[in-house]
């Protein structure tokens, strides 16, 4: 009786070298834009990532998630890895991953008549807080801007889903740039632009 094993080979060891670089890098994209931001809004209380366009686009959570999702793009392209149904649930975890870091940051951070918030009360205290005392600021074409008044329950985690939403779009945004990229399979790289033969050009404007 023989025994029989699978062994891995080079190229699949490589690859999922490859998967675990691109990750790291998108962990770490992630964690620099959630500190950038939580610097600002703890120096500056202006949370940039809860700008909204025209009252229900999270313009800027949108962006955050871009950005948080940056580092797997570039890793993507350097270590030429082609997304999939994995990857794609990744990138959209490590956006949304973002938004709550982000708080965490500030929760870790804040400082409230020189004691920090942290010895006070648990994160998940601190973030109920946060969400159900949340004030939108507006204003239209330069007036002079009002508020809301705090949100509440139900409408205060309504606006931080939306916030959740926008983040998570800005991973898909990175994922369809990506998905547009020319790839070879065989090659398993990515091509830097598309390229048309004089004679397939010729054969399709038959």
């Amino acid at each position: 009786m023989s025994n029989s094993f699978v062994q891995a080979t080079p190229s699949s060891q490589n690859n999922l070298s490859g998967v675990l670089a691109v990750g790291a890098c998108g962990l770490l994209s992630s964690f620099f834009v959630a500190l950038i931001l939580s610097v600002i809004e703890l120096n500056t209380e202006l949370a940039l990532y809860s700008f909204m366009l025209w009252y229900i686009i999270p313009a800027g959570a949108i962006g955050a998630g871009f950005l948080a999702a940056g580092g797997y793009y570039l890793g993507a392209r350097i270590f030429h890895h082609r997304p999939g149904v994995g990857s794609f649930a990744w990138v959209v975890f490590v956006s949304i991953l973002t938004f709550f870091l982000i708080n965490f940051l500030n929760y870790y951070f804040l400082e409230v008549e020189g004691q920090y918030i942290r010895d006070e009360m648990s994160f998940f205290a601190y973030l109920d807080f946060i969400i159900t005392h949340t004030v939108i600021e507006y204003s239209h074409r330069g007036s002079n801007p009002g508020n809301t008044g705090e949100l509440g329950g139900v409408l205060g985690y309504g606006f931080a889903a939306l916030q959740i939403l926008g983040f998570s779009g800005g991973g898909i945004w990175i994922c369809a740039i990506l998905k547009g990229h020319v790839f070879c399979d065989s090659c398993r790289r990515y091509f830097r632009k598309k390229e048309i033969s004089p004679s397939r050009r010729r054969i399709r404007s038959r």
